[in-house]
């Protein structure tokens, strides 16, 4: 009886290991994808606004500045995420 016990405990920590890890690594991956897809998306709205928008010499040099700051946070999420942005 106890053989069975601990066959039974060993199969469900064997269990709990791995597919803790599987879960881990697609959590992972979910986050690099939403990551992935919603620089993209922010990134082209950034650059075809622009040409939509009438702007003043002022509100056009912080629109630059948001694009540069946006480019620093792709390079960051890249960095530390590994997300293909």
């Amino acid at each position: 009886m106890r053989a069975l016990t601990l066959a039974k405990e060993l199969k469900e920590q064997l269990a709990d290991w791995f597919f803790s890890r599987e879960l881990d690594e697609t959590h992972d991956r979910a986050l690099r994808y939403g990551m992935e897809q919603a620089t993209r998306i922010l990134s082209f709205q950034i650059e075809t606004q622009k040409e939509k928008i009438k702007m003043t010499p002022t509100e056009l040099k912080g629109y630059e500045k948001a694009q540069a700051v946006f480019a620093e946070t792709r390079a960051s999420i890249r960095g530390n995420f590994g997300a293909n942005v």
